[in-house]
């Protein structure tokens, strides 16, 4: 196939999430980032595959502390997922609650609480109130009240 091919990425990929498990956190950064560049050369900066490894990229900067590292892979990942898929598409939900896990950590209770409400809502829509996928956004959602001081909300 050749080290360009976008199968191979999906092997870096595979492998990059046994060290992510391992916790070799810089291994599975540097084969993420080789699976995120076969993807780009081979299907273009906006196609919606590359935005998955952006996404593992992101989780790999959270967990090494590096906030502002990970809200830029995760904004690159949800602006790649709308333009392919549209602002209401449940694939789009994710990278809204990953981006609020971060302003949360970062105390941006409001923009973290929007954002938890918006993926809430697309979940909603997408899958129904009773979906398991739904609970995330509550919990996202009681975390920010709670942090807020606001106790019965939460």
């Amino acid at each position: 196939l050749g080290h360009d091919h976008v199968d191979v990425a999906g092997s870096y990929n595979g492998i990059a999430k046994i060290y992510q498990a391992q916790g070799k956190l810089v291994e599975a950064l540097e084969l993420y980032e080789k699976s995120k560049a076969i993807k780009i050369n081979a299907l273009g900066h906006d196609h919606v595959d590359v935005a998955k490894p952006l996404n593992s990229i992101a989780i790999i900067y959270q967990k090494q502390g590096k906030l502002v590292e990970a809200l830029e892979m995760h904004e690159k990942s949800l602006a790649i997922k709308i333009k392919a898929l549209g602002h209401d598409h449940v694939d789009v939900a994710k990278p809204l609650n990953s981006i609020a896990i971060i302003y949360q950590k970062q105390g941006k209770l409001v923009e973290a609480l929007e954002l938890y409400e918006k993926s809430k809502a697309i979940k909603i829509n997408a899958l129904g109130h009773d979906h398991v996928d739904v609970a995330g956004s509550y919990n996202g959602i009681a975390k920010i009240y709670q942090a807020q001081g606001k106790l019965v909300e939460a």
